[in-house]
């Protein structure tokens, strides 16, 4: 099921606030007993977090991007097909009317000729 850019978002965010609040509490329970070896893992593992979430996040954007365009591509190729399908029916229906007039002048024009044949 596809997320909305925002659940993504909050999603993100979310991991963020747990990635740092888990680093504060692991500071923060352990005390004095961590070693500069243990805030360098730490750090590098922060580094590491952050990172995957800043591609994840280009990655998507990218994605949001790529849909963005072609939705934008559909719409000009039915705003043209509309136009188009437009065009051609008000081709068609001139070319009915006028068709039908042609008919009635040449009924009208026998018509006048049985007419004047009749009264000569």
């Amino acid at each position: 099921m596809m997320q909305s850019l925002r659940q993504r978002r909050t999603r993100g965010t979310r991991i963020r606030f747990l990635a740092s609040r888990s680093v504060v509490l692991a500071l923060g329970t352990t005390g004095c007993l961590a070693s500069t070896g243990d805030i360098r893992t730490l750090q590098d593992e922060l580094r590491a977090l952050r990172s995957s979430i800043a591609q994840t996040d280009t990655t998507r954007r990218a994605q949001a991007d790529t849909a963005l365009m072609l939705i934008a591509r559909a719409n000009d190729s039915l705003r043209l097909l509309s136009t188009r399908f437009s065009l051609r029916a008000r081709r068609d229906q001139h070319n009915f009317s006028r068709s039908r007039l042609i008919k009635c002048s040449v009924a009208a024009l026998a018509s006048r000729a049985r007419v004047s044949r009749i009264s000569w």
